[in-house]
């Protein structure tokens, strides 16, 4: 007659179990349990909309420069050199933007502190032609006079037409999506020259359009 075997207790079981099992076993199925729970509460979705909001009027502090979305507008033409009649349509976030920066920032630098996201239609004016549309950047002009922005001095503010241009047969918006991006002081590996790089997003909100440009400046 055999010795009668003690019942084991739930805790036993996963202990022993635990026990067979590698690190690497367990490093996957804590990432599988992770995998669940985040689809179940949106976890990673959560993660991927954490950039701050963006606010119409409301300053957002990016490096090198403050920027205040003031409205967004299309129009087929904005009456000033380099942006007349199209068979396509303009589309133009003013903006005031504003530099404590020791130096002059140059406009070029500038193209790189806003973005479109999910706009269909971007013409890649100036671009390369492969660049993804959330990639291609606006080119700039001083809304009360509509001449090009220039370089952006210390302590001066611009009411700013950030300009982009839809493809005809592109869906007019009803509002857009705008990010606006820091960027980093630092040495330039090809020429070694310290200019700003490496754009970051630091804040995203949908801007209603209008059909009216505010052209004078704050």
């Amino acid at each position: 007659m055999g010795t009668p075997t003690t019942p084991r207790t739930p805790l036993a079981v996963v202990r022993d179990h635990v026990a067979d099992r590698s690190i690497r076993d367990l490093g996957l199925g804590l990432f599988l349990v992770a995998l669940v729970v985040s689809g179940l509460f949106g976890g990673w979705a959560q993660a991927r909309d954490a950039t701050p909001g963006l606010t119409v009027g409301e300053p957002v502090g990016t490096a090198p420069v403050e920027i205040t979305v003031v409205e967004a507008a299309t129009s087929m033409d904005l009456g000033v050199w380099g942006f007349g009649p199209t068979d396509g349509r303009y589309v133009v976030v003013v903006a005031d933007i504003r530099t404590e920066n020791d130096t002059s920032i140059p406009a070029l630098q500038l193209r790189d502190i806003m973005r479109l996201r999910d706009l269909s239609g971007i013409a890649p004016v100036g671009v390369s032609p492969d660049r993804a549309p959330e990639d291609i950047p606006a080119r700039l002009v001083v809304a009360a006079d509509g001449t090009p922005l220039q370089d952006l001095g210390p302590g001066m503010t611009y009411r700013t037409w950030f300009v982009w241009q839809q493809q005809p047969g592109a869906p007019e918006p009803e509002q857009i999506t705008v990010e606006t991006y820091s960027m980093t002081w630092r040495r330039s590996n090809v020429d070694d020259t310290m200019r700003w790089f490496d754009p970051s997003v630091t804040a995203r909100g949908d801007v209603p359009v209008t059909m009216t440009l505010t052209a004078a400046a704050p």
